[in-house]
């Protein structure tokens, strides 16, 4: 369906957690099986750029060790497990939360394990996560969203989403990993865009630690 319907652009923010009542060989066997689709999907779809959500357990640390969370989020790890193989790097962009001051968003509504996750040498990006505008669907404009419950890395990883597809409006002939150069300021697009002008504001850093800020980044001019 992917390749029947053109699609450029996947952000994937589901989060369906694995059972507790799971073996560690069972978490791993199912994470095994979604990577094959996930490798599968992206062979397949040599223009598709998949963009997802970090997750909001507040976890830091590396791909190993959050395969052994017992409750570890499947398809997510899948995608980690993929990107971290190298051959699809480039194509898979892990999309962390920040809030205001350019930091790793934490949600202290819940206490200290709600907040936006990290993963080592693996997460890229992060755009903002709460204190957000979207669109009411009752009233049709902007509204603030306010609240431990509306904030998350599921709304982080759309916005980058929507900057990679603006990228695409602009040079429809950009390849998926010439899109990816948001998560990389050296890496320039064949082409820029004549006649737009448009700027938006994320937060990229290679080597980027939890407790360390984020450098701000402009794309677009």
């Amino acid at each position: 369906q992917i390749a029947r319907d053109s699609i450029r652009i996947l952000s994937v923010s589901a989060d369906q957690k694995a059972s507790k009542s799971l073996t560690a060989a069972e978490r791993a066997s199912s994470v095994d099986v979604l990577a094959g689709e996930v490798r599968r999907m992206l062979g397949d779809n040599p223009d598709l750029l998949v963009i997802v959500s970090a997750g909001n357990e507040r976890f830091r640390g590396s791909f190993a060790q959050y395969e052994t969370v017992d409750t570890v989020s499947l398809f997510r790890a899948a995608l980690l497990k993929v990107k971290g193989e190298g051959t699809y790097h480039q194509r898979i962009l892990v999309v962390a939360g920040s809030q205001q001051g350019n930091l790793f968003w934490d949600s202290w509504y819940d206490g200290p394990t709600t907040g936006s996750n990290y993963f080592t040498s693996l997460t890229e990006l992060a755009a903002p996560a709460q204190d957000l505008a979207i669109l009411g669907l009752r009233v049709g404009s902007a509204v603030p969203v306010t609240g431990a419950d509306q904030a998350g890395t599921s709304f982080s990883a759309p916005m980058v989403a929507g900057v990679a597809a603006q990228l695409l409006t602009m040079d429809p002939t950009l390849t998926a990993a010439e899109v990816a150069f948001l998560a990389y300021p050296d890496l320039v697009p064949r082409r820029q865009p004549l006649n737009i002008r448009w700027k938006y504001i994320f937060w990229s850093h290679r080597d980027a630690h939890p407790e360390h800020s984020f450098s701000e980044q402009s794309i677009g001019g």
